[in-house]
């Protein structure tokens, strides 16, 4: 790590900063601009090891940050959401750089456009999308309507085309993505009310729809039980009941899960729903996940649910499904009214 300081600190003595302070900044922060030459070389390492590949001259990379960088502060509302994407491929016949504003929701729906215009892709005839095709604009432009979620799930933050709301107060984007504040009473009661209105939209969709297609002919409820008597996790247990473990009787791909339970806690976080399989005493699947209260905030009891989808892989029979807390958080967690619902499907094809 010492060699990619030491470049970190001839780049320093090198660039031109807008201000002492942003240099003081990476000077504070050198390991993590380390970590940013270290990525770089072990992309460079991947790509050239993709170049020996028959597959190489068809696919596409997309290199993209998943949040922003939490060390490094920043006053500016929507810089902290702003990360790189790159998209790289033999297949780009010409490099262009975009300067419109996308999100990671545009990313998904394009390569589903891409692959369905140019190949035989097998795709659904709807499928749902929050985002939209990216902006290829090389001008600056930003037609985005986008609510931005913080590490602890809250939803403070929204961006609407030239516009971002932010804890009451309102800012006008230029073409660098600085904030700069503006007084518009009217436009900052609308877009928190548009914010208002995603976070309910959002709240819905997770916790009381699948953004799914209806289950195959080959699904079936495989295990359903009720758990009526409340039990209590402190500090100091680490694991709780949800259901008794269950065996797959046959191959399955997919497992579609639905917990709900009343539940108090002593802090604003939460245990977590683990689901483990295990195969002649081997782990061969492991997926941990958040649960939120969607019902009863500002209450002392609070309801809890949670619907999710888990690809399981393909040889599955005779694996035995443990579906548990973790309280990772080493909280006071008292949970009772315990549903469980757990459905199977395999592949179509």
């Amino acid at each position: 790590m010492e060699h990619y300081r030491q470049l970190v600190k001839n780049e320093i003595q090198t660039t031109h900063f807008k201000s002492d302070l942003e240099k003081e900044n990476v000077k504070r922060n050198l390991d993590v601009f380390a970590s940013f030459l270290y990525a770089d070389d072990c992309l460079k390492e991947l790509i050239n090891a993709y170049r020996q590949r028959p597959d190489y001259e068809n696919t596409i990379f997309i290199l993209v940050g998943d949040h922003r960088m939490v060390p490094i502060g920043n006053s500016n509302p929507l810089q902290k959401y702003h990360v790189p994407l790159v998209i790289f491929s033999p297949l780009v016949k010409l490099p262009k750089t975009m300067n419109a504003v996308v999100s990671h929701l545009d990313i998904t729906p394009t390569i589903n456009a891409y692959l369905k215009n140019n190949y035989p892709y097998k795709t659904d005839a709807y499928c749902h999308w929050l985002g939209n095709s990216l902006d290829t604009s090389t001008a600056f432009v930003s037609k985005q309507q986008v609510a931005f979620m913080l590490n602890n799930r809250d939803m403070e933050d929204y961006l609407h085309g030239d516009y971002v709301c932010s804890k009451g107060r309102l800012y006008k984007i230029d073409n660098a993505l600085q904030c700069n504040m503006v007084r518009n009473d009217t436009l900052l009661s609308q877009m928190e009310h548009e914010l208002s209105t995603m976070r309910a939209l959002f709240e819905y969709t997770c916790n009381h729809d699948f953004l799914l297609k209806e289950y195959s002919r080959n699904a079936a409820c495989v295990w359903r039980q009720s758990i009526a008597k409340s039990i209590t996790l402190h500090p100091n247990d680490e694991f709780g009941t949800v259901c008794d473990k269950f065996t797959l009787e046959k191959n399955v791909n997919f497992l579609h899960l639905v917990v709900s339970m009343e539940a108090t806690c002593n802090k604003n976080v939460y245990p977590q729903i683990v689901v483990s399989l295990k195969k002649d005493g081997q782990q061969i699947y492991y997926s941990n996940i958040d649960i939120q209260p969607v019902a009863g905030k500002g209450k002392k009891i609070k309801h809890f649910q949670l619907k999710n989808t888990y690809y399981i892989g393909k040889n599955t029979q005779g694996a035995e499904v443990n579906i548990y807390l973790w309280n990772h958080q080493k909280v006071d967690f008292t949970y009772s009214h315990v549903d469980v619902k757990v459905i199977t499907e395999t592949d179509d094809e």
